[in-house]
């Protein structure tokens, strides 16, 4: 790498950037939803058992990686060639992530322009899109068995592209379903939702320029690097917990809220013997943590060589999952007053999936004083929130590409505008294949990225990650090297969790994910064809991959026997910033033995050792 990567401006900066990247849609959107459900409490303790064996372990090993290796999420598994595939792997998870997560900031721009108003729109049963089956009665607290509903309207039809039927009190019509405002203002003018993938649709066009906008705030955060969006990243790092507890607070006082939160602490403990639980606390560690997508591989690529990312990840970790657990109390106490005023169970209240916080969250806003006020506070911070992980999400994809084909670039580019143009096309495509998603079948569109894109194939990802590391360049001079980057002795615990308990947890996360597999559906009802079942899985493989592929490719090209192209494979070349002593590893990890507090600054090991370059071979 010849460029000028730069680093952060301080110790704080990176710290923020890591909080402001995990903290983010997927603990106030995703985990929520994932809880409700598995059951609430049943799915906690899995969660917070996989934070700690999976989540904290493959940060560490991640970030770490980042800053020993100074690159992106591609040249920095140089360390062992022989899988350096599961750069690539990254790359396409983080592009596929990004294409989908940035229309959750599309539909949050949408809810906070809807925000500006004197009364909050979906409030009402009295505006365009509302059918004739719209009940405000059933929102501000008289259940369903009080609402009329003795006919066999056919409600899923009312929602299929038909004319809308306007009624500010549904008690005096029939209907077989009575649903809410806010519910049908989350499918028929948010969506304008289908019948189905089969039916996509055209284009929503308000929805195309909250799309538009998004993606060019990205944009112009990011394309001259990382420090242009450490304004945002102090903001977004800060805000959500402020909002995140004033929605509590209100929520506690809510009637029937006090159920909500015991459902969500009380476990169910049969389901806790469910692989299915199992499976979708890992993944969503994961997700949240945002591992095995390059992300905390770029972040940890601009500190300095000596910084003690080791104290910050854990930092990190704890506060990503303390936030994921305090955004399900405002869920659920919001869930327990729903069940309250319409008199059904929990389990039943709400639909599940990528929907439920864009429910949930409104009903709670709605019932504020001085609401359209809050709703605009709360939309710009989950706006905000998304961005933050965007950001970060983005840029990883640029920053691998220019760290590793930068020569190319300087070769056939001489350009100095390489990043602008770089950034402005990843911007490009990822917004043009993000557009099917903002159609008026784009929610099953979003599904399938969500489902199979994204989440379980992380776990593949990770177990790759965890065994080059551990096995093929070898745990012991790996965790020499964090010592002499750190400049503290580490102990066992690390060495034993990726050698053994994390690798292993991992594959029985996979194992529980394979036997719990189930076809995707929509809302309970809605089934998948087989064609678009069949995409996901495209999606799923077009990443994990590349890892075999990538190595078969390797061994075929490298000269020798079977056994001298391995032992080429997993030779590493010593960079500049990272020898200390211009000898061997052995020369490297005797030196570390005798130094019990040992640092060195980054400029002193530059300046000394500027030169020198030397092969490991584990």
């Amino acid at each position: 790498m010849t460029h000028n990567r730069g680093t952060w401006n301080n110790k704080a900066d990176f710290v923020l950037a890591l909080i402001s990247y995990g903290v983010g849609l997927g603990n106030v959107w995703r985990f929520p939803y994932l809880a409700y459900s598995s059951g609430g409490g049943a799915f906690l303790i899995p969660f917070l058992i996989s934070s700690v064996i999976v989540g904290i372990p493959y940060a560490l090993l991640e970030v770490s990686l980042g800053q020993w290796m100074k690159e992106g999420g591609i040249g920095a598994w140089n360390l062992t060639p022989l899988f350096k595939g599961i750069g690539f792997a990254n790359l396409i998870i983080v592009f596929l992530g990004n294409v989908y997560y940035e229309v959750i900031l599309a539909w949050s721009l949408r809810y906070l322009y809807d925000s500006f108003s004197y009364v909050l729109p979906w409030k009402l049963c009295s505006n365009k899109w509302n059918s004739k089956c719209c009940s405000e009665e059933l929102l501000y607290g008289k259940s369903t068995s009080q609402i009329s509903s003795n006919s066999t309207v056919d409600y899923q039809n009312l929602s299929k592209n038909q004319p809308l039927l306007l009624s500010s009190n549904s008690s005096s019509t029939n209907c077989s379903k009575i649903l809410d405002p806010i519910t049908e203002y989350w499918e028929f003018n948010i969506l304008g939702i289908s019948e189905g993938i089969e039916h996509i649709g055209s284009i929503k066009w308000d929805l195309f320029l909250a799309l538009l906008i998004a993606w060019l705030i990205v944009y112009f955060s990011i394309f001259r690097g990382m420090k242009n969006s450490q304004i945002v990243v102090y903001i977004t790092a800060i805000m959500p917990y402020v909002f995140l507890f004033i929605l509590l607070m209100r929520g506690l006082f809510l009637p029937g809220a006090i159920n909500g939160i015991i459902y969500y602490l009380k476990p169910d403990w049969n389901k806790l013997f469910q692989f299915q639980v199992w499976s979708d606390a890992g993944t969503q560690v994961f997700y949240s943590y945002g591992i095995g997508i390059a992300a905390l591989v770029a972040l940890g690529s601009y500190n300095h060589f000596n910084h003690n990312s080791y104290r910050d990840v854990v930092i990190f970790t704890v506060t990503n999952s303390f936030t994921s657990v305090l955004s399900g109390f405002v869920i659920f106490s919001v869930l327990g007053y729903m069940s309250h005023i319409q008199g059904v169970s929990i389990d039943t209240v709400a639909e599940e999936g990528p929907g439920l916080a864009f429910i949930v969250y409104p009903q709670a806003l709605a019932l504020m004083p001085f609401s359209p006020l809050w709703s605009v506070m709360f939309f710009l911070m989950l706006f905000l929130l998304g961005l933050g992980t965007q950001l970060v999400a983005a840029e990883a994809i640029t920053t691998a590409i220019i760290d590793e084909y930068m020569p190319l670039f300087k070769k056939y580019m001489n350009c100095k505008y390489i990043k602008e143009i770089l950034t402005a096309l990843n911007v490009f495509i990822s917004f043009v294949c993000g557009l099917p998603m903002i159609t008026n079948g784009g929610m099953y569109v979003f599904q399938i990225f969500d489902y199979y894109a994204a989440s379980r194939t992380l776990l593949f990802v990770g177990l790759f990650e965890v065994i080059a590391i551990a096995y093929f360049y070898g745990v012991k001079d790996y965790c020499r090297n964090l010592e002499r980057m750190w400049g503290f002795h580490l102990g066992p615990w690390l060495k034993i969790m990726w050698v053994f308990a994390t690798p292993f947890f991992t594959l029985i996360l996979i194992v529980f994910t394979v036997m719990t597999y189930e076809d995707l559906t929509y809302n309970r009802t809605y089934k998948y064809p087989n064609w678009a079942l069949t995409f996901g899985w495209i999606l799923s493989v077009s990443s994990f991959i590349c890892i075999p592929v990538y190595a078969l490719v390797q061994l075929f090209k490298t000269p020798g026997s079977l056994k001298e192209k391995i032992v080429e494979l997993r030779t590493y070349r010593i960079k500049s910033h990272q020898n200390e002593n211009n000898g061997t590893q052995d020369e490297l990890n005797r030196n570390l033995d005798n130094q019990n507090n040992y640092s060195v600054s980054e400029e002193d090991t530059n300046s000394q050792f500027a030169n020198s370059r030397t092969i490991i071979k584990p």
